[in-house]
């Protein structure tokens, strides 16, 4: 079984190693004022399309996207990405890699917190699985696919935010999706963490129903529901993707609803996240200053506020 590492090691990692000295025992890079040049190792560059900035450890090449998720290959900005890509070698190796270069010992982990590790990757394998079989549900689902397209969402919209249908006989542990619009939730690494469902028709048919069942004694019908255990408050739908054009940017937009989200990155504002509901929590403030938010426009109800750190 493959080694896997706690994501607090990762991260200490990759602040530890300097970028610059990493990449430059690959490629020539060069500094240009305050920010580092090179000739892109993922495509055929000719002149210097890369840039390295050392100042948050990351890269991006603006020629072939590589160190964003404009790229097929190379999504993730950071330098492990950079020695998985460039040496074609496993995620584990590149970790193992960049330690052993930067000196710093691998942890070593009890039975029982390598059994947890085990786990929560268990977790993941099967929330993408399930988020899979979601997704040929809602190619097959008219109703849905209507809603979603008068909404402007699209079918790659659907495809990138692997937007799925509960489908009518889910799983026990996915009952609150069932028959509903599903938004699988990621977290900051981009891992599937639960999946909020939605009714798949408008506000005034959901109103429609819940008329009629309150007349007939039936329950009420909520437009969303999340998984049990879910915390909200913990996560920002869309920063999977958004946190490398937040560091960018150094601005994050803040909206409420996750077709908002999908909306926005779509007309190029890919540095927009959902709080899913009204609230800003402290988690999701974090999460906000992790990705490098130095400015925040808060889009509430049609009035926009701006909040500076």
């Amino acid at each position: 079984m493959a080694q896997h590492y706690p994501s607090e090691f990762i991260e200490e990692l990759k602040q530890r190693a300097n970028i610059v000295d990493i990449m430059s025992q690959y490629i020539q890079v060069e500094q240009m004022g305050h920010s580092h040049l090179a000739i892109c190792p993922f495509h055929d560059d000719q002149t210097p399309s890369m840039q390295v900035n050392s100042d948050n450890n990351t890269f991006y090449c603006h020629a072939c996207g590589a160190g964003s998720k404009n790229h097929s290959e190379v999504t993730a900005c950071d330098v492990i990405s950079f020695l998985k890509h460039i040496n074609n070698i496993t995620f584990g190796e590149s970790v193992e890699m960049l330690a052993s270069m930067v000196g710093i010992p691998l942890p070593q982990l009890s039975p029982e917190e390598q059994a947890a590790v085990n786990q929560r990757r268990d977790y993941f394998n099967l929330m993408s699985r399930v988020s899979e079989a979601f997704h040929m549900n809602l190619c097959e689902h008219q109703r849905s696919l209507q809603y979603l397209g008068n909404r402007g969402i699209t079918h790659l919209d659907m495809k990138v935010w692997k937007l799925g249908y509960g489908g009518k006989e889910p799983h026990s542990n996915f009952i609150n999706v069932k028959n509903r619009i599903v938004f699988p939730m990621f977290n900051y690494h981009g891992e599937i963490v639960s999946f909020t469902g939605r009714v798949p028709f408008g506000q005034s048919v959901l109103n429609e129903l819940n008329v009629e069942n309150k007349s007939n004694g039936k329950s009420f019908v909520p437009k969303y529901k999340d998984m049990k255990n879910f915390d909200k408050r913990n996560h920002l739908y869309g920063m999977h993707i958004a946190k490398e054009y937040i560091r960018e940017a150094k601005t994050a937009v803040i909206v409420e609803g996750w077709t908002d989200v999908i909306s926005l990155h779509r007309h190029g504002l890919k540095h927009a996240v959902s709080t899913m509901g009204v609230a800003l929590s402290q988690a999701q403030i974090e999460l906000l200053k992790r990705a490098g938010a130095k400015k925040v426009i808060l889009m509430r109800d049609g009035r926009i506020f701006f909040i500076f750190s």
